[in-house]
């Protein structure tokens, strides 16, 4: 599988025009173009670098990488491909997107992030955590004097289910009776609801509507929980990912903001 996406990457930066041909001694050719000997042992070179360690196995791909590079570019030189505005369009944003992922790799390695860092992120998303979840049912209606008939129903024995899929607006729980299941309160996006369900009981019915913009809402807790935040070390390879993807993205950023942009002309290009 890894030797799958290195040859996947190398097909695509050679296409792209980001790895420069070598010329010297020929390994082979491909319909009359020549491949070089040492073109292919810098391809070589760089899967060896990447964890390819088979000798044979890494001649063999170099080989294959470079036959299908050769092959498509004729069969784009013979289509006319090479001179067609929307293909060098194309290629100019494959060869950014390319180059923007070498110097990324490359800032990455000169810049590789600490356990102090992890430690420190780990430590925020703690310190906001909340461990309630809440599971609980609800039928939303327009007016306060629906929503109080039914919470009568409810209170001498009406099914909430059946009430929900008959009465409720809000049609991404009504055909599931009302259910939504197990979520953290800060993902509760009603403002205020998630606080005055968590003050009821198991088993409890708000005794008043509550209203947000959306509505009157009929709300009856099923089951409440704790849910620990997890340990250092089980999400610490998540949380370095997210740093790195962080990293990426603010040198990126800050690539551009660095540029130094002249603009020499109001006129535009229709």
């Amino acid at each position: 599988m890894r030797l799958q996406v290195l040859k996947s990457f190398v097909l695509a930066a050679a296409l792209a025009g980001v790895l420069p041909a070598a010329v010297a001694q020929t390994a082979f050719t491909v319909n009359g173009q020549f491949v070089s000997v040492e073109e292919q042992k810098q391809l070589m070179d760089f899967l060896r670098a990447n964890g390819v360690t088979n000798e044979k196995q890494l001649k063999n791909a170099a080989r294959s990488i470079l036959l299908e590079q050769k092959i498509i570019e004729q069969a784009a030189r013979n289509e006319g491909l090479l001179e067609d505005p929307r293909v060098r369009v194309l290629i100019s944003e494959k060869q950014a997107q390319l180059y923007g992922s070498i110097l990324s790799r490359r800032y990455a390695s000169e810049h590789p992030i600490t356990e102090e860092q992890v430690r420190n992120r780990y430590d925020s998303l703690l310190s906001s955590y909340d461990p309630h979840e809440i599971k609980f049912r609800h039928i939303l209606v327009k007016t306060p004097e629906e929503a109080r008939e039914i919470i009568q129903s409810l209170k001498v024995g009406s099914d909430f289910g059946s009430l929900a899929k008959e009465r409720s607006l809000d049609q991404s729980t009504s055909q599931n009776g009302g259910q939504i299941p197990f979520t953290n309160i800060r993902n509760v996006l009603v403002p205020g609801l998630a606080e005055a369900i968590l003050a009821l009981q198991p088993g409890d019915l708000l005794p008043v509507p509550f209203k947000s913009k959306l509505g009157y809402h009929v709300v009856l807790l099923e089951e409440k929980r704790e849910v620990p935040f997890p340990s250092y070390e089980e999400v610490k390879p998540k949380v370095l990912s997210e740093l790195e993807r962080l990293q990426t993205t603010e040198f990126l950023n800050d690539l551009q903001k660095d540029a130094k942009i002249l603009k020499v002309s109001d006129s535009s290009v229709d």
